[in-house]
């Protein structure tokens, strides 16, 4: 009995293809009370829409719970890009309002000194 005979077969789990593209990929999000279908970019939309309403309703818990399911979203198309010129940015965050104390900018404090 011949031990390796086929040279073909590779080693290992990946198979030469390392990581999925998460850009046309369909999720299926169970969110804190919601579940949510579509791309990683349209959860991620959808979730900070509702952070902005649960906010605006005033209920700080919900809010937070939509904003960290946002976040997770963002991060992976963030892995997807793979570069690091968005890293420090959150998602819903413009680059030119991004505080570097970890303040809490207000839009009308970034053009009136």
């Amino acid at each position: 009995m011949k031990h390796g005979t086929n040279s073909r077969r590779g080693r290992g789990r990946g198979n030469g293809k390392r990581h999925p593209s998460v850009r046309g990929h369909t999720f299926e999000s169970n969110g804190p009370d919601v579940k949510i279908r579509g791309t990683a970019q349209q959860v991620l939309d959808r979730y900070l829409a509702l952070g902005r309403d649960a906010t605006s309703a005033g209920d700080r818990i919900s809010a937070e719970a939509y904003f960290q399911h946002a976040e997770h979203y963002f991060r992976l198309l963030n892995s997807e890009q793979g570069n690091g010129a968005d890293r420090g940015r959150r998602p819903g965050t413009p680059a030119d309002e991004r505080p570097t104390d970890g303040a809490v900018l207000d839009s009308s404090s970034v053009n009136n000194p």
